[in-house]
């Protein structure tokens, strides 16, 4: 028996089957010990002149060719299966390109693991201007099927799964559990799989919010003559990154009475005079969303019968506290028993950080 059949499913992408099959060929490892199984899902285009002209070029690397009428991926998956005569079943996207270790380093893994059944690998985006764009973050490499767990081997957490794109598992495996479902899975374009299935629209949040504070405070007052108070307060909000959360915020205050002085004691038609002034700063974490530095995508732009996915909001990773710096000096008094009262006041209000 071979070792591997790598199954590949196409409808209508022949400019980048010849790379691929190209890259195949390319491995570093014997060609008797796997085989190409090649599903045309009834192509339209020129797949069937690229890969006979493959085959023309590569006589030493073994492809067979078959045509799925069913259409939709997972019959073409299936029908892969079918006719595989390999050990294990690889099944890589027909846009893929493998690197030349790829069937080398497989084998290697599973020799040293002969219990495993079911594996997927690294998955690279490659993009059309050749580099990544500037709106691409880690939430979003799920659109392009993008996969990266590190270079050594470990095992998928139950909340991961190994992506299409790149993944294989034991011919027994379809035995066991069934094949893939065909009501599900690319169909020609619609994302849905079985023709007539529509989807409008997705849509699901869930919005948490925490907020740990500690505060501090000293007041000080000597013969109702002289007061001082300070603030010292640390809050991290959950609406921020890890290393961001935190805001630290602090205010000072003093107060002279100086109707209090000895020097002020003749006057008495005055009944109270302050001087005051103090400093302090707050902090605001309200921005608008409880994920706001996070790179968030919107999935209710329907396209046909297709679910669109929309990137709603840029990651800022910086975002932190807004605060607001208050300055406050001022003159208070009061005169002939309490009947006349006065007070005059500067203000300053300072927000950075916004």
């Amino acid at each position: 028996m071979l070792r591997y059949s790598i199954i590949v499913c196409t409808f209508n992408r022949c400019k980048y089957i010849y790379p691929l099959l190209e890259s195949i060929a390319h491995n570093e490892y014997a060609s008797d010990e796997y085989e190409i199984v090649f599903i045309d899902n009834n192509c339209t285009d020129g797949t069937l002149a690229e890969v006979e002209r493959f085959q023309a070029d590569h006589s030493a690397t073994p492809l067979r060719y078959f045509k799925e009428e069913q259409q939709g991926l997972s019959h073409a998956r299936n029908r892969g299966m079918k006719e595989a005569n390999g050990e294990y079943f690889i099944f890589v996207d027909d846009d893929a390109i493998l690197s030349k270790q790829y069937l080398q380093n497989l084998d290697k893994r599973l020799n040293e693991d002969p219990s495993t059944l079911v594996f997927g690998g690294k998955i690279t985006p490659r993009y059309e201007s050749g580099r990544e764009p500037e709106w691409m973050n880690k939430w979003a490499y799920s659109w392009v099927s993008a996969l990266d767990m590190g270079e050594e081997k470990r095992a998928f957490k139950p909340n991961q799964y190994p992506i299409g794109a790149n993944m294989g598992f034991h011919r027994s495996i379809p035995e066991k559990i069934g094949t893939f479902n065909t009501q599900l899975g690319r169909c020609k374009k619609n994302m849905a799989g079985r023709p007539g299935a529509t989807l409008s629209e997705a849509d699901s949040y869930q919005q948490d919010y925490r907020i740990n504070s500690w505060l501090s405070r000293f007041n000080y007052n000597y013969n109702d003559r002289y007061y001082f108070s300070a603030s010292l307060r640390s809050d991290a909000s959950s609406r921020f990154k890890r290393g961001n959360r935190t805001g630290t915020f602090w205010s000072i205050g003093a107060n002279w009475r100086i109707s209090q002085e000895q020097f002020m004691k003749s006057l008495t038609w005055l009944d109270n005079l302050s001087l005051k002034m103090s400093y302090g700063e707050q902090g605001n974490d309200n921005v608008g969303s409880y994920y706001a530095w996070q790179g968030l995508s919107s999935v209710t732009y329907p396209n046909a019968n297709t679910v669109g996915a929309m990137l709603s909001t840029l990651e800022n990773a910086d975002l932190s506290w807004e605060k607001n710096g208050n300055f406050n000096i001022g003159l208070e008094g009061s005169l002939l028993s309490r009947r006349i009262r006065f007070s005059i006041e500067y203000y300053h209000r300072k927000t950075s950080d916004m």
